[in-house]
């Protein structure tokens, strides 16, 4: 009785009253990538359908180096030693999609990785 008296109150003071628990927050994936003359860390990651990815991407080679998905249009910049940037999407198909770096416009050997998405 004392809980539907509140409900009440709040209601007519304008507040929404819910049925249930709220809805979870949108999980996300972070991923951060290390670029490197000999190869990409991590060599592989997953993601979930409709789920933000969001990838921290350093180049710890002493070569110019990049990061491309491009099935998700993922197209960093190319990034000196030392350089950093950041990229963000979602993944709207499942499946097994390949990344590497291209930095001297075809891929570099040695410097793959596979995103598979759930």
């Amino acid at each position: 009785m004392v809980a539907r008296a509140f409900a009440a109150c709040l209601c007519a003071a304008g507040v929404a009253v819910l049925a249930g628990p709220l809805p979870p927050a949108q999980a996300q994936v972070s991923v951060h990538v290390t670029l490197r003359d000999t190869g990409i860390d991590p060599p592989q990651f997953t993601g979930r359908l409709n789920q933000p990815v969001n990838l921290t991407i350093v180049n710890r080679g002493t070569k110019t180096h990049n990061l491309v998905i491009p099935d998700f249009y993922i197209f960093t910049p190319n990034l000196a030693p030392g350089g950093r940037t950041t990229a963000s999407f979602t993944p709207d198909r499942r499946g097994t999609f390949p990344y590497y770096s291209d930095a001297g416009g075809r891929p570099e050997p040695g410097l793959r990785g596979t995103l598979t998405v759930r």
